[in-house]
């Protein structure tokens, strides 16, 4: 009976895992969770605000050390994540027509914009 509750259990888990692995990182797979972060609906989709969060706080991380002046950008140190995020927000809602490309890339380019560094 251990055996079979184990299987199911390595099925499930693999099942679940095949979405994660199939999203895209476009901003039109992020934008919506992005949104609901700084509107404070944390009930919607919880897991994929974590990764828009988590995406942009890594990014603010490491941008002032990128190699290109056109995308580093040095944030404030008291800015708080979801000002970060709605920076982000806002420069994705100033350019729809790019919401297919790569939301990492677009949102250092936000970060830049916002905020380059000196």
């Amino acid at each position: 009976m251990k055996a079979i509750f184990w299987a199911l259990a390595i099925v499930t888990a693999a099942l679940t895992a095949i979405p994660a692995a199939a999203s895209d990182h476009s901003a039109n797979y992020y934008l919506p969770s992005c949104k609901d972060f700084i509107n404070e609906r944390f009930a919607r989709e919880p897991f994929r605000q974590g990764e828009c969060v988590g995406l942009i706080e890594g990014l603010v991380i490491n941008a002032s050390d990128l190699p290109f002046a056109g995308s580093r950008s040095c944030a404030p140190e008291n800015v708080s994540v979801a000002q970060l995020t709605a920076v982000v927000v806002r420069w994705l809602d100033q350019h729809p027509q790019r919401w297919h490309e790569d939301f990492r890339a677009l949102a250092l380019f936000a970060l830049h914009d916002a905020r380059p560094c000196e």
